[in-house]
């Protein structure tokens, strides 16, 4: 069981250690969305807001043509 306790004791001080250490991602200028894990995401949603008028125009001219047809009767 020593040995046991010694490995633990030793895999403790290594974590302290690595944790208090100084880290050098601070220097580091964040990663651009488009190269992010999820930039794909981002661009799939500038892109669907792009159309939004679009499509909401659509939506108008069908509502007002169903509107008609069923006024004429």
């Amino acid at each position: 069981m020593p040995a046991a306790h010694r490995s633990l004791a030793a895999l403790a001080v290594m974590l302290l250690v690595t944790a208090c250490g100084a880290s050098s991602d601070t220097e580091r200028e964040p990663t651009p969305v488009k190269d992010a894990p999820l930039g794909d995401m981002v661009g799939t949603m500038d892109k669907a807001r792009a159309v939004e008028n679009t499509t909401m125009q659509h939506k108008e001219d069908l509502d007002r043509a169903i509107d008609s047809q069923e006024n004429a009767r």
